[in-house]
C-alpha cells in the first residue's frame, strides 16, 4: 500500500487497505490515521467501503463502541449482513450479545 501511495496518495481506497493492515499489526494510531486520510480525500464518495474498512480496523483493535457504530452505519449503506456474517473476521461479533 505505501509504494501505491506514493506514486498517487490521492486515492482514498489505498488508505482503506493501508488501515486495515496497519490494525492487523496492531498499529491503532497508524490505522486510524490511515481512514482519516481516505476520508479526507473524498468526503463525498460512498461510505460503505469506508465503512467496512472501519468496521475491520475497530474489530481488530477490540473498539466496542466504534464497533457498534460502524456496523450500525454499514449496514445502513447497503452492506449486506448476510456477507457480514459469513466473514470470518467477523465471526466474533456473532458471539457478542451488544451486535
Amino acid at each position: 500500500c505505501r509504494a501505491a501511495i506514493q506514486t498517487n496518495p490521492n486515492i482514498d481506497r489505498t488508505y482503506h487497505y493501508l488501515a486495515v493492515g496497519l490494525a492487523y499489526f496492531g498499529k491503532a494510531d497508524e490505522a486510524k490515521l490511515a481512514l482519516e486520510t481516505a476520508e479526507k480525500l473524498n468526503p463525498d464518495k460512498s461510505k460503505l467501503f469506508y465503512y467496512y474498512a472501519k468496521l475491520r480496523v475497530a474489530v481488530f483493535l477490540g473498539e466496542k463502541n466504534e464497533i457498534s457504530l460502524t456496523l450500525e452505519n454499514l449496514i445502513n449503506s447497503g452492506y449486506s449482513v448476510k456477507l457480514l456474517e459469513a466473514d470470518p473476521d467477523f465471526r466474533a461479533l456473532k458471539l457478542d450479545t451488544h451486535y
